[in-house]
């Protein structure tokens, strides 16, 4: 009896399905376990097609800095570095399966939940575009604006790219625009300016919100030209990415990047 009634508890702490899926998907192991087929793919075209590049994807940027410097060329230094991370995840993956801590079982409903996110941020950051134009231009009393177009998250794309491409491109901009400005930018200026307890802290979490925000649109006008438009839809798109990735986690905030960059770049073309 006293063995039944410690499961009932136990089951209890735990929760419900939904509890269990939320918690597990949302887990930095669980994160690690649910990015690994965009690193794993977004890997293979670095190696196999490195001609085709997000402009605003630093973490590529800097490692071809880096293999440069070291005088590292062809394909081999970004099949080691890519191998040696999908590795890694593939590990924490086998040991979560091995404890029953992720379930494959949420795979599908957690890319339904990603792609009803990515619709819903499109259409709420071309709202709040449409009131900063709509605001700006009756304060200068100038014409309003006539429609917002939807921007991609991924900058200096090719008009010509095709179906593989694009999708490498996408799964590369949700994985390492999301490490780097939401996970590192984020996270490491919270924890380090703020505390530990910087999520709780809603004024200094808002601000850091914002500086992510502006500093994610602003890194895709590196490579391609500014436009004030495409700049304020996508200082949105990066609040609400940074909202996702504090509510939902790190593995949300980047299948939601990539899918709706892949709607933008295969779908709507």
């Amino acid at each position: 009896m006293a063995t039944a009634n410690g499961s009932a508890a136990a089951g209890a702490r735990a929760g419900g399905p939904l509890s269990t899926y939320l918690r597990e998907t949302s887990s930095p192991l669980g994160a690690a376990a649910l990015t690994l087929p965009l690193l794993t793919f977004h890997g293979l075209g670095a190696i196999l097609a490195p001609e085709v590049r997000n402009g605003a994807d630093l973490v590529s940027i800097a490692l071809a800095a880096a293999f440069s410097l070291a005088d590292l060329h062809g394909a081999l230094p970004w099949a080691v570095f890519y191998a040696a991370i999908a590795l890694c995840q593939a590990a924490i993956v086998g040991w979560l399966a091995s404890r029953g801590r992720l379930s494959t079982r949420w795979l599908l409903p957690f890319l339904l939940e990603c792609s009803a996110y990515a619709l819903a941020c499109a259409l709420l950051a071309s709202m709040a575009t449409r009131q900063v134009l709509e605001t700006l231009s009756a304060g200068l009393a100038v014409a309003p604006v006539a429609g917002i177009p939807l921007a991609s998250a991924a900058a200096a794309v090719r008009s010509d790219v095709g179906l593989v491409d694009a999708v490498l491109i996408s799964f590369g901009a949700g994985f390492h625009e999301e490490l780097v400005f939401r996970l590192g930018l984020l996270s490491g200026l919270g924890a380090r300016l703020v505390g530990p307890d910087w999520r709780s802290r809603p004024l200094p979490l808002l601000g850091l919100l914002a500086f992510s925000s502006v500093v994610f649109s602003a890194a895709h006008h590196i490579v391609e030209p500014f436009s004030f438009t495409p700049f304020v839809f996508r200082c949105a798109m990066g609040a609400l990415f940074g909202g996702l990735f504090l509510v939902r986690g790190f593995a949300a905030a980047a299948w939601t990047h990539a899918l709706y960059d892949i709607w933008i770049l295969v779908l709507r073309g």
